[in-house]
């Protein structure tokens, strides 16, 4: 048996859990960007939800908090990409 399947808690399998549900919300609202971005900064915003939730899954066994950070960190980046465009690129829903 692998040495890092030994480690992995209840912990671990929550902390996937919640960070995959966020991961997932924040997919929502990605798809829902068109409403408020032009097709490239969808495609951009695609490219970086799908990266982390790369990133959640190849980390939940080795990190307890990998797959919320990668979760939290697409939240981030939405927030502030949609801002961004919508102060300094003009972006109107």
């Amino acid at each position: 048996m692998n040495t890092v399947e030994n480690h992995v808690t209840g912990a671990h399998r929550g902390f996937a859990i919640m960070g995959a549900a966020l991961q997932l919300a924040v997919g929502f609202l990605v798809l829902l960007s068109p409403l408020m971005a032009p097709p490239w900064g969808v495609a951009v915003l695609w490219v970086v939800w799908i990266a982390t939730a790369v990133w959640a899954v190849r980390t939940w066994r080795r990190r307890v908090f990998g797959p919320l950070v990668a979760a939290g960190t697409m939240a981030v980046f939405w927030v502030g990409f949609i801002n961004f465009g919508d102060l300094v690129l003009g972006w109107t829903a």
